[in-house]
């Protein structure tokens, strides 16, 4: 959820500053926004780890089987890595692209 937000949340502020305020001002500042939710998304996934952790090792000590890390887990992982360069680039370069957009209207 929050990873879909986050590569949802800068385009209405590219919206906005390309067909009203005709500037640079927020698409940028979106791109912090999104990593701020990436972030939440990275550490309430290391939360969850951290439990799976102390559960596989008193499985271990019952000589049971440990749980290995799910398939959603490895996909989720993988759109963090997106969803973090995403919003790192619109945070780098959003004045950069606003203002090309801008001069080519």
């Amino acid at each position: 959820m929050c990873l879909g937000v986050a590569f949802v949340l800068p385009l209405p502020f590219l919206a906005l500053d390309i067909y009203y305020l005709k500037s640079a001002e927020w698409f940028a500042p979106s791109g912090a926004m999104a990593l701020f939710l990436v972030a939440f998304a990275q550490f309430s996934q290391l939360s969850h780890l951290q439990n799976k952790h102390f559960w596989n090792a008193d499985r271990a000590k019952r000589d049971e089987p440990i749980q290995v890390l799910s398939e959603t887990y490895r996909k989720l992982e993988r759109w963090v890595f997106w969803a973090g360069l995403y919003g790192t680039a619109v945070w780098a370069y959003g004045d950069k692209l606003v203002k090309m957009l801008l001069g080519a209207t």
